[in-house]
């Protein structure tokens, strides 16, 4: 083998590793890929539990709208709403519960 050819063979083989470096520790390298597709799962299995939450509560909505009387107890149990005639008695030491 001549001295041109391993000079050329050695800048071949130094290209070679500076792009499978490149590659690899690059800012689209197989790293920051994989990096990539962790978030994708986990914010996908987060829309998962958002779309079952937005469900449930899609379908306690639908139940008010045709019970007033859940309406009204949720009012009570949440905000602490009280009707114009009823008398409010506040025990030492206990708490209203409140969502």
């Amino acid at each position: 083998m001549s001295r041109k050819e391993k000079i050329l063979y050695s800048l071949l083989a130094l290209a070679g590793a500076v792009c499978l470096g490149w590659a690899f520790w690059g800012p689209s390298g197989v790293r920051e890929v994989a990096r990539l597709k962790e978030e994708q799962q986990r914010l996908k299995a987060q829309v998962r539990q958002l779309e079952d939450k937005k469900e449930i509560l899609s379908r306690q909505a639908e139940l008010m709208r045709g019970d007033p009387r859940l309406i009204e107890r949720r009012a009570r149990d949440t905000l602490g709403m009280v009707k114009s005639d009823e008398t409010v008695i506040m025990m030492p030491g206990t708490k209203r519960n409140a969502d």
